[in-house]
């Protein structure tokens, strides 16, 4: 059995070539096969050590620069400089592995393994054991609802369908043989193999395991994926080029200092270099990687408690940033719960009220009630749908209300609506026990079963798709008589299946044929064509969830374009992205196999233009984010199955279902969603812009004190009055007073961010807006410095008091200008003063301690520092405080031109 392909072999080689048997391995064997083939469980993508994971917090050109000044400040011997620093560092390192090691946690907590237990064979007795024991040799024993634990040959199958659309996309179950196939088949058509990851949808079976771990298929695509390099966001390709735009600016002023100190006022060495320090201290700000931090883990503590689960700090802001959202349609677009909501027999259409699977509800003719058990069609059709059907659904009787399903959801549908009629399923299939079946399959559309009415009579009843049920019907039933049916009847049923799928409906048909002598003649399609009596159509809806509808007006709101990727049929897809708002009513959808056709440009032409992707595979996801992402948009892709995760991959935010996710699934995204519902990833990216906007404000809170400080260096360097700032007092701002502000000014509640359009991908972090408040502000900031420390040295008062009344106005600056901070548009006045307690907390915080600095001696002796009295206070605060003003009036000017424009 050289290059052995397991499905291509009876089972008597398959079980040779393992060295197996029916009756299972012994004890000692499995022990000695687990050691030769590892634990049957997927690796995880290789994670860092903890020590790596704290090392990276410092992978940042910021912190490059500030990890050069410590050891510059070594060397010359400014010890408290560097350690201050040094502290700084270490506390957003530890902040930042602290987060990433609970996103890991969380995310471990979150993984469903393919199944807790398995049924085994071993030494001739059935026995349950764990699955990460199972070994190559093993016979496991599956059953309807079980999930498969490894890759297996089936040597024994009783109706036997799996559900395998986690690995291959294909929505119906497979109906499963023992025999061999000869011919190469793809996975999907190795009919006679059971694959890790998938359910068993019905009936039971047998099978030898053949692979482990990362050798089953799935293993296989979790490995590919694990090796694939990581996507960067838009906030890490910003951060990265902010980051050398400050070493740009650093380099800039070093140069000038140097230049103008040594050539211009023939400085000392040493003064120049503290002048460079303190240069350099000012252009970086410090506490910038510690808000990126906190404002990332807020984000993702927030998203969490929405039930979205944040693997990667970066994708917090990422989400928001995203200007396509692409969302499968079943359970996160709809609730994931099939509903019979129409009858259609040859001479009336019922409606049936009631959702979910809920056996509650009415039926309508013409808005009028009636009973449906009165109606012998009706009756029959209902009938027919609860015989020919696999589901279960049973009132629970363990306490809780409900009821309790297994199955496909649209047989389960099919018994909802018979309960809702008085037809009670179980005592149905008591009186008319099956007899044998023809199972559903995908390309024959059509499932039979044939039940017993007496000792020599049969019933057959069928279900499939409209077109092939009334192919094979030669007869109708109206008014109770059977009559023959004739190809304008047959296209009259066909419109009226059109026209429920139009309504978003999934329509089967429904036929049914008595046989008196069943049993001594072959059970086949080909017997049944010309046979069968046709019943009528129900049409069933997966209802879409009224809070998604609500998700997309808002996102529609705020520029982001809702994309709906489904595997169902064109019409029903296009039916329920109309009733959600996703596509107009003129508006196409588009279908797999066209895409199939187009090459990757053609399809870049095409991909924005549509909405609505129907019979789409994972392949086609893949290609649709890629063709998204060449055209510059941040793409959000959701997806369960195993075939998504190179999509999930791919996009910029890879959204993986909690519910219905596979773990190479979660594995291969940015963000878990617990409740597999659309509105959580819009609340999502409501915290995400959120983020974003106050990360803005603080980026602005920050570079408003760099600048500031930085032309009060330069200036007085240029005129030639003495340094106000030591790169210790630079320090203690950076570090403490805005510390205490900006930490919490990413607590600030968020402001309306979903009334505007997402960030351009290649927009910078520092904006055009920004740098217009920059430039008003830090001047403004800088003069009032500058203008009283000039005074004070005109005064002939002492250079340490001097340069305290610049320490202390430069402070006091800062405290308002992060008052400021709270809203570049609104009044501070207009807003809430509780609004953010945690910065009214940090406000007292950096009042308190930089009293601590001018008031208490030894602290004096560190920061050079003396203690003021009233009338220092005075002078301080009337030119700390002209930016707060001056803000105000700017804010006040510029809404009074927004009202005007608006009256307009």
């Amino acid at each position: 059995m050289k290059k052995l392909e397991w499905y291509q072999h009876s089972i008597e080689e398959v079980l040779a070539h393992l060295q197996a048997s029916a009756s299972g391995l012994t004890g000692q064997e499995a022990k000695a096969r687990l050691d030769k083939y590892g634990l049957n469980q997927l690796l995880s993508k290789k994670r860092e050590s903890k020590f790596l994971i704290f090392v990276k917090q410092f992978k940042s050109p910021l912190i490059y620069i500030l990890l050069l000044a410590v050891l510059i400040s070594f060397f010359v011997g400014k010890t408290t400089n560097a350690l201050v620093i040094l502290f700084v560092l270490c506390s957003n390192a530890v902040m930042g592995f602290i987060q990433e090691s609970r996103a890991q946690s969380t995310m471990d907590s979150l993984k469903e393994l393919s199944s807790p237990k398995a049924k085994v064979v071993r030494s001739g007795g059935v026995t349950e054991i764990a699955t990460k024991d199972l070994v190559p040799g093993d016979i496991i024993l599956v059953e309807s609802g079980s999930r498969v634990p490894a890759d297996a040959r089936i040597i024994e199958s009783v109706r036997l369908q799996v559900d395998e659309a986690a690995l291959t996309g294909e929505s119906q179950p497979v109906y499963k043989i023992t025999d061999s196939i000869k011919l190469e088949a793809t996975i999907g058509d190795r009919l006679n193999m059971l694959f890790a990851g998938t359910v068993i949808a019905s009936g039971r079976g047998k099978a030898v395991v053949i692979a482990t771990g990362m050798n089953t298929e799935i293993g296989k695509i979790a490995g590919i994926i694990q090796s694939a390099p990581e996507v960067k966001t838009p906030f890490q390709c910003r951060m990265e080029a902010f980051g050398k735009i400050i070493i740009l600016v650093v380099l800039a002023q070093v140069t000038f200092a140097f230049i103008v100190g040594w050539f211009l006022r023939r400085l000392p060495f040493y003064e120049i270099f503290m002048v460079v320090l303190s240069q350099t201290v000012s252009s970086i700000p410090e506490g910038l990687p510690v808000a990126v931090t906190v404002a990332l883990a807020v984000g993702m503590q927030r998203m969490a408690k929405r039930k979205a689960f944040v693997r990667k700090l970066a994708a917090v802001e990422g989400l928001g940033s995203a200007t396509f959202i692409c969302s499968d349609k079943t359970g996160t677009l709809t609730q994931n719960e099939m509903t019979s909501r129409r009858i259609a027999t040859m001479n009336q259409v019922i409606e049936i009220t009631g959702a979910g699977y809920n056996p509650q509800g009415e039926f309508l003719v013409d808005a009028n009630k009636i009973k449906p058990l009165e109606n012998e069609e009706i009756k029959l059709l209902l009938e027919t749908a609860s015989l020919c059907n696999n589901a279960q659904l049973k009132e629970r009787q363990d306490g809780n209300s409900g009821f309790k399903t297994s199955g496909d959801p649209t047989e389960i549908a099919y018994l909802a609506a018979a309960v809702k009629a008085g037809i009670n399923p179980e005592e149905l299939n008591a009186r008319f026990p099956r007899v044998d079946e023809i199972p559903f399959e995908s390309h024959i559309q059509m499932m039979a079963t044939r039940h017993k009415l007496s000792d020599n009579k049969t019933t057959i009843y069928v279900k499939g798709a409209p077109e092939k049920i009334v192919e094979i019907c030669g007869y109708y039933l109206e008014g109770g008589k059977i009559t023959e049916l004739t190809d304008p009847l047959r296209k009259e049923i066909l419109l009226s299946s059109e026209r429920m799928a139009k309504d978003a409906l999934r329509v089967l048909a429904f036929g049914f044929s008595e046989d008196s002598n069943a049993r001594s003649v072959k059970f086949d399609w080909d017997f049944l064509k010309g046979k069968l009596i046709f019943s009528g159509l129900i049409g069933n809806i997966d209802p879409p969830r009224q809070e998604a509808k609500e998700a997309i007006r808002i996102c529609k709101n705020a520029g982001i374009k809702i994309v709906m990727i489904t595997g169902d049929h064109l019409l029903t897809a296009e039916a329920v992205a109309l009733e959600l708002g996703i596509r107009k009513k003129d508006d196409e959808g588009i279908t797999g196999d066209l895409l199939d056709h187009m090459t990757d440009e053609e399809l870049e032409g095409v991909v924005k233009n549509f909405t609505v992707f129907a019979r789409i595979e994972p392949k086609h996801k893949y290609r649709i984010v890629k063709a998204l992402q060449r055209q510059n948009e941040v793409v959000a892709m959701t997806g369960d199955g195993v075939n998504d995760a190179p999509a999930l991959a791919a996009a910029d935010i890879g959204v993986a279902m909690g519910i219905t996710g596979t773990d190479v699934a979660k594995e291969s995204s940015s963000m878990v969603i617990a409740d597999d519902n659309f509105a959580t990833i819009v609340d999502a990216v409501k915290e995400g812009r959120g983020i974003t906007a106050n990360m803005r404000k603080t980026i602005l809170y920050l570079l408003c004190s760099s600048s500031t400080e930085i032309l009060v260096l330069i200036t007085t360097l240029a005129i030639g009055v003495p340094l106000p700032l030591f790169a210790l007092q630079i320090l203690w701002i950076n570090l403490v007073t805005d510390g205490a502000l900006t930490v919490n000014l990413i607590m600030e509640p968020k402001e309306d961010v979903m009334n505007h359009p997402p960030d351009k991908k290649n927009e910078p972090l520092l904006t055009k807006r920004l740098i217009k408040l920059l430039s008003f502000r830090a001047p403004i900031m800088a003069a009032g410095i500058i203008g009283l420390f000039i005074y004070e040295i005109n005064r002939g008062m002492p250079l340490v008091y001097c340069r305290s009344v610049a320490f202390t106005t430069l402070a006091v600056t800062q405290w308002l200008n992060g008052i400021n901070c709270r809203s570049d548009t609104r009044s501070i006045f207009q807003m809430p003063f509780f609004g953010n307690k945690y910065l009214l907390l940090g406000l007292t915080s950096a009042i308190t301690l930089h009293f601590a600095v001018l008031y208490v001696p030894f602290l004096q002796n560190i920061f050079s520092t003396v203690a003021f009295n009233l009338t220092d206070w005075i002078k301080i605060i009337i030119a700390g405080s002209s930016i707060f003003w001056l803000e105000e009036a700017r804010k006040f000017i510029a809404n009074l031109r927004l009202f005007r424009i608006g009256k307009n």
